[in-house]
């Protein structure tokens, strides 16, 4: 709904971008599943516990999101259950 949002309240916005690190595998999973594509990896440049992981960058494209979600996030999700 985020995404619905800011898509919304920025009609010149076309683009949307995340950024996260390869161990945050629930993060990843939701970005790939919202339609978000990674565009950059950073090899080992996250260090979070001691151990180094990439850095991920995923971009968001308006068009897309439209096809993916044409009716909005939230109407999607209703029709899920």
């Amino acid at each position: 709904m985020w995404c619905d949002y800011l898509f919304e309240e920025a009609p010149t916005l076309d683009n949307l971008h995340l950024e996260t690190w390869s161990g945050n595998a629930g993060m990843v999973r939701l970005a790939q599943k919202r339609g978000f594509v990674e565009q950059l990896r950073d090899r080992r440049s996250t260090v979070v516990g001691g151990r180094r992981f990439d850095s991920l960058g995923y971009v968001l494209n308006r068009i897309e999101w439209g096809s993916l979600f044409p009716e909005g996030f939230a109407v999607s999700l209703e029709g899920e259950q």
